[in-house]
């Protein structure tokens, strides 16, 4: 496992008090704990070929992994750090040409400007459907992704506690509401195919 500098100043970065600032991540890099992908999977059934696009140190492909309806997963990552089976950027509607074909697709994508573009990816995709770990705001029609919430809302949206992902230079909890979890449905399959 690799450690990540948690504390960095930098010119983008939050202002938390008039004395300290506290800068992102790395290539907006979040590890999702795994009690996230844990009750993902108490609610909706991924099974057959899983793809992961946004890996990170696998914290969601390492679950699926030794999930007895997983037939196969396949890995990706921009950061060539990153142990994956492929490095590309999810971003980009070329890269998912090269990705595999897949059932569904589990993710934590990186949220800023990066989540739209990757879950529009991911949904044109995945045969069944994409599981995502989102911030619940994505919900709201912006125009980075309006017209595509529009035309495929969301069929399950799981909303949990908020998790802390950041501490500040004295340890304390940097809250963050990217919990929630939403499962996007491919033209025509019915919502009645997912029983919660």
């Amino acid at each position: 496992m690799n450690a990540t500098q948690l504390l960095i100043k930098e010119q983008n970065s939050t202002v938390i008090s008039p004395h300290e600032t506290v800068g992102r991540h790395t290539l907006d890099f979040y590890e999702s704990p795994s009690w996230f992908t844990t009750e993902l999977l108490r609610h909706v059934k991924l099974s057959g070929v899983i793809g992961e696009p946004c890996v990170g140190h696998g914290a969601i492909a390492s679950l699926l992994q030794v999930w007895p309806y997983t037939k196969s997963i396949w890995t990706n990552d921009i950061d060539p750090k990153k142990t994956a089976d492929c490095q590309l950027d999810a971003m980009l509607t070329e890269t998912w040409e090269e990705l595999p074909a897949c059932d569904w697709i589990c993710t934590n994508p990186p949220y800023a400007d990066q989540a739209a573009p990757i879950i529009k990816n991911a949904f044109s995709k995945a045969r069944v459907g994409v599981a995502a770990f989102l911030l619940t705001s994505f919900l709201e029609p912006c125009d980075d992704r309006a017209v595509f919430l529009q035309e495929h809302p969301p069929s399950l949206v799981l909303v949990m506690p908020r998790y802390c992902f950041r501490k500040d230079k004295q340890g304390k909890a940097l809250t963050s509401n990217k919990m929630p979890r939403r499962r996007f449905r491919p033209q025509g399959e019915s919502a009645t195919d997912i029983a919660v």
